[in-house]
C-alpha cells in the first residue's frame, strides 16, 4: 500500500470501471478484479492502487489487440480493411 493510497467506495469504483456491481462481485470472485477490504461492519472499499492498475492493465491489453499483425488488417486509400 503505498504511503499515498486511499479507499475508493462503490460509486467510485463503479464510475472508474464502469462494471456493474454484480460483474466486479463475479470478476473479484474469479480473482479477475482487486479485492474489496472490509473497512467497517458495513463499509467496504478497494484500494485506490489496484483498481487504478487494473485499468491500466486493461487498456494496455485493449490497445495491443487493436494494433493490425498483418497487411491485410491495414487500411486501404478508402479507410476500409482490405479483404
Amino acid at each position: 500500500m503505498n504511503s499515498d493510497d486511499g479507499f475508493l467506495n462503490e460509486n467510485d469504483v463503479q464510475n472508474i470501471t464502469k462494471l456493474s456491481r454484480t460483474t466486479r462481485w463475479r470478476m473479484e470472485r474469479r480473482g479477475e478484479f482487486p479485492k474489496r477490504r472490509q473497512l467497517s461492519p458495513n463499509r467496504v472499499g478497494w484500494l485506490r492502487s489496484e483498481v487504478v492498475t487494473w485499468v491500466e492493465e486493461r487498456n494496455a491489453v485493449k490497445t495491443a489487440d487493436a494494433l493490425p499483425t498483418s497487411p491485410s488488417q491495414q487500411p486501404n486509400d478508402y479507410g476500409r480493411r482490405a479483404r
